[in-house]
């Protein structure tokens, strides 16, 4: 019990730190919408409406955390600890699957510094410092 009161608090504590940044043009859009879907193809469109990031220091260091609520994350320490944005599809038996990206827009965001991926711990290891 004492455990699940002290996480609870450790998320809320996160919780009143990270900031939402709105990406107005997406702010009404689902994260993901089957626009078309027939025997031959289907069409899914993504729009990110935004994102959470968090300031985080560590060893005299400031980074930003970014985040998206119940989205996963890339595992790979050290690199980038961005948002992963998964969906199942289903696809047939038979036949040949191809992926085409028919659009994307993209845009730089300037003078952050993304908080690398840390490498997993052990529930039974406590964390070194």
């Amino acid at each position: 019990m004492k455990k699940i009161l002290i996480i609870i608090i450790i998320l809320i504590s996160i919780n009143l730190y990270a900031e939402w940044i709105e990406i107005p043009e997406n702010l009404h859009q689902p994260l993901f919408k089957k626009v078309d879907s027939n025997l031959k193809t289907t069409e899914i469109q993504f729009s990110l409406n935004g994102y959470e990031i968090v300031n985080v220091s560590e060893s005299g260091s400031n980074f930003q955390q970014i985040s998206y609520l119940n989205e996963g994350k890339f595992l790979e320490p050290g690199k980038p600890d961005l948002p992963r944005f998964t969906r199942l599809i289903s696809l047939p038996n038979e036949g040949r699957i191809s992926i085409e990206i028919t659009n994307y827009e993209e845009k730089v965001i300037s003078n952050i510094t993304v908080y690398p991926c840390q490498k997993l711990q052990s529930e039974s290891k406590p964390k070194n410092k």
